[in-house]
């Protein structure tokens, strides 16, 4: 039952009257693989592949490559997306054995960005 209720609080969910509450891409470090988030933030780099892609994103405390399944959004768009962190790990040979991989998230949605109403007077 632990895992259940482990993946409850790994997704942050927020109200639907305001959006889903995001975590800042410079915290994705400390998340460990497999656990769903949401992050807001600009595209800043496109990397198109056959049938797939990724793209960077960027908020004010970082920045992390997202693969998806998706068409590639706009550069220097705003979006928010659900995705999943993911680690790749990568051995170089000859540095001893030194792991330079990195975080990435797989995307799971992409959700489209309200305009943020001001407050009624």
């Amino acid at each position: 039952m632990t895992a259940g209720l482990s993946s409850c609080r790994d997704l942050n969910l927020g109200s639907p009257d305001l959006g889903p509450q995001t975590t800042q891409i410079s915290r994705l470090q400390d998340r460990r693989s497999g656990t769903k988030v949401y992050v807001r933030g600009i595209v800043k780099q496109q990397a198109p592949f056959l049938g797939a892609g990724a793209y960077q994103l960027e908020d004010p405390g970082g920045s992390i490559w997202i693969f998806t399944t998706l068409p590639l959004p706009t550069l220097g768009k705003e979006i928010t997306i659900r995705g999943q962190v993911s680690y790749e790990n990568i051995v170089l040979e000859g540095l001893r054995e030194q792991d330079i991989g990195g975080v990435y998230l797989k995307e799971l949605e992409r959700i489209q960005n309200q305009p943020i109403s001001p407050e009624p007077p």
